[in-house]
């Protein structure tokens, strides 16, 4: 006869939850999943605990004929197993009335600026919440006990750790899952199309644009900033390289799109797809003060960006520079001057150029070298960046040079090494330290969450 299995967990359950159980042979066995409708006192669970259980079973008749009382491992609220990546939805708490509270204030702060801006909408909502993350100082800093690598976790059997975007912004750093968790759910707190892109080893997110290609050719940009998701146009940023250009932040993200799309290595989280099976968790109130934009900061950041956002302007801007280049073609400070401007506007490619006809010149110049390393810093290409930055190290042993190492080293996911560099910058020009409080913040701290 068929028959029920009722599975309760009295900590986190208000009544038990009945599965149907297949009709048995006498003395046969059967594996079977049970359910579970949990309460919301399940989300109070921050780590894994272990609960008592009762599983009671009946056949035919309504009489329980088999109980067993067990203990389970319940894990904590942020955990996720990436076998079942669209899992992370319920991570994109657009709704969380801090969340939501937030993306508010850094629009109207934008909107209260009255800066003139002719961008697409969405272009422009996606920038301003980029740059209010970055007016709290919020930075990538890799999970030392675990870096993110969604190629090897997605293959199941283990548990990642996520944050929630309230999380994120009460401790003001998170890895790579983390930034790009809270960056979609702002997106979507202000009612955008936000996408999650994985690529093997990260995962970063993406936005819908409102006029599609157009708001690209406007700004004399380049198509492949962009890519189509089910006929609409959408713009990846890498959340990682908070304290970048939001320029830079999107050329990086495309790059990336474009060297691992040609492998069928690109992936994406469609998270309105997603919430049909996982949806939002809708977490418990907190009493804490949650922190908003800093309008100054803010103001100031926007600006940049939409400077740095117009080709045409950057162009024009340098065109004096390069005839003067023209007439001194071995001028080392004009090179690295139109090395690090073409670098801030994320055309990584001219930088470059421009870059290594200083070296070329200049082959055992400190400052070369270390400009050299900030461009493979900006491409998220952290160990060139230390082989530069070494380099110009043993040219000149300085402060800003150590500090950069120690920045890299962190972006690698080297603790010890970062703190190491960041203890010697510190001690060769205490100043100099005092304007990175969040990379002393991490030095100092525990490794672990």
């Amino acid at each position: 006869p068929r028959g029920r299995a009722l599975f309760f967990a009295k900590a986190v359950m208000d009544n038990p939850t009945e599965t149907e159980l297949p009709p048995l042979k006498p003395f046969s066995t059967a594996t079977v999943k049970l359910k579970a409708t949990f309460n919301r006192n399940i989300l109070t669970y921050v780590e894994d605990t272990r609960l008592g259980a009762q599983v009671q079973v009946a056949f035919g008749d309504n009489e329980i004929t088999a109980e067993k009382n067990l203990s389970i491992q319940l894990l904590g609220r942020n955990s996720i197993d990436w076998s079942k990546g669209d899992m992370l939805a319920c991570f994109i708490t657009h709704k969380d009335p801090d969340v939501q509270a937030f993306a508010r204030q850094a629009l109207k702060t934008a909107g209260d600026l009255t800066i003139q801006s002719d961008l697409d909408s969405n272009l422009y909502k996606a920038l301003t919440l980029f740059d209010a993350m970055q007016s709290l100082g919020l930075y990538y800093v890799p999970d030392p006990k675990q870096p993110f690598n969604f190629s090897e976790l997605a293959k199941g059997g283990k548990i990642d750790y996520v944050q929630f975007p309230r999380e994120t912004l009460v401790r003001s750093s998170g890895d790579c899952d983390d930034l790009s968790v809270l960056y979609a759910s702002l997106l979507e707190a202000a009612g955008m199309s936000a996408l999650l892109v994985t690529s093997p080893g990260h995962i970063f997110t993406a936005f819908k644009l409102e006029k599609g290609k157009q708001a690209i050719d406007a700004l004399g940009l380049s198509s492949d900033l962009v890519f189509q998701y089910r006929g609409e146009y959408y713009a990846p940023v890498e959340t990682a390289l908070l304290g970048s250009p939001f320029i830079s932040a999107w050329r990086v993200a495309a790059n990336t799109i474009s060297k691992y799309g040609k492998e069928n290595k690109i992936g994406y989280i469609d998270l309105r797809e997603a919430w049909t099976t996982y949806q939002t968790v809708a977490l418990p109130p907190t009493e804490r003060e949650m922190p908003l934009p800093k309008a100054s900061v803010l103001g100031v950041l926007l600006k940049r960006e939409l400077d740095a956002l117009n080709l045409r302007q950057v162009e024009k801007r340098l065109a004096i520079f390069k005839r003067w280049l023209d007439r001194e073609p071995k001028n080392v400070s004009l090179l690295t001057m139109l090395a690090r401007s073409y670098a801030e506007v994320g055309i990584f490619d001219q930088a470059e150029e421009y870059g290594e006809r200083a070296r070329a010149i200049q082959p055992d110049s400190a400052d070369v070298n270390q400009m050299l390393g900030n461009l493979a810093y900006m491409q998220n290409d952290y160990a060139r960046a230390l082989r530069l930055y070494e380099k110009a190290d043993k040219i000149a042993h300085t402060a800003a040079i150590q500090l950069n190492m120690a920045l890299a080293h962190l972006k690698s996911g080297q603790l010890m090494a970062s703190r190491k560099a960041f203890e010697e910058a510190k001690k060769l020009d205490p100043k100099v330290v005092g304007d990175y409080p969040e990379l002393s913040s991490c030095c100092n701290r525990e490794e672990g969450r």
